[in-house]
């Protein structure tokens, strides 16, 4: 991993689009170094005892090694690869990683309504900062498209991370969504019965016959 970060210039346009990115960055944190970087600017640089609070949100993702992290609304936990961790405004928190382990992360910075109002409706929580996700390349290319973005900031490149931002976070829900679903019963026998419909392509095969052959009821199957 090459270490980068950058700070962004923000126009009143990018404002206008709704979600603007404000800084973003990738960095490789060996065993025993120095947390953060002290090259940040004051208003983000911090260390464990005091703590930092933004006026922005970041989304953070730990692809490698461990730490730990807390917030005002969270109790600390330990942070493990896979995780993301969503750093709210306003709020007090602080994080780091293990010293006899380091970590590599990748974050993006932003403001805007469009993240406002996904706190609003319940899609990101204060209280549930820390989504594990696993690792998923997908997420890990999105990190790369807006960090190579963010080198050159060629013409109406902020909508374009912009929007590059919210699929990383429509990413990360849906994945832990799928986690939370994929050992459930229900989500057992919804893969069973599209095994059943697939061999069955060219017989006549209702959802009556599959219900059977799982051994459920069809009004519950029909429901699934």
């Amino acid at each position: 991993m090459v270490n980068y970060y950058k700070y962004l210039p923000v126009s009143k346009e990018d404002e206008n689009w709704g979600l603007a990115v404000l800084n973003t960055g990738c960095t490789h944190i060996a065993a025993s170094n120095v947390y953060p970087f002290k090259s940040h600017p004051a208003h983000h640089n911090f260390n464990w005892g005091t703590w930092r609070t933004l006026q922005e949100y970041q989304i953070i993702y730990i692809t490698n090694g461990k730490g730990i992290f807390e917030s005002e609304n969270f109790k600390q936990t330990v942070i493990n690869a896979g995780t993301v961790i969503v750093l709210f405004p306003n709020e007090k928190h602080r994080y780091k990683p293990d010293s006899e382990i380091g970590w590599d992360e990748y974050w993006v910075g932003v403001r805007g309504n469009v993240i406002d109002n996904l706190v609003d409706t319940g899609y990101l929580r204060r209280d549930n900062p820390c989504l594990h996700i696993g690792f998923n390349e997908n997420v890990f290319d999105i990190y790369n498209c807006i960090i190579e973005k963010t080198k050159l900031e060629r013409p109406g490149y902020q909508p374009l991370i912009s929007g590059a931002v919210l699929h990383l976070l429509g990413t990360c829900h849906a994945t832990v969504k799928q986690n939370a679903t994929e050992n459930k019963e229900e989500e057992i026998i919804i893969n069973k019965a599209r095994l059943l419909f697939r061999s069955n392509l060219n017989n006549t095969y209702s959802a009556e016959s599959a219900a059977e052959e799982l051994n459920v009821g069809y009004s519950w199957f029909r429901k699934l």
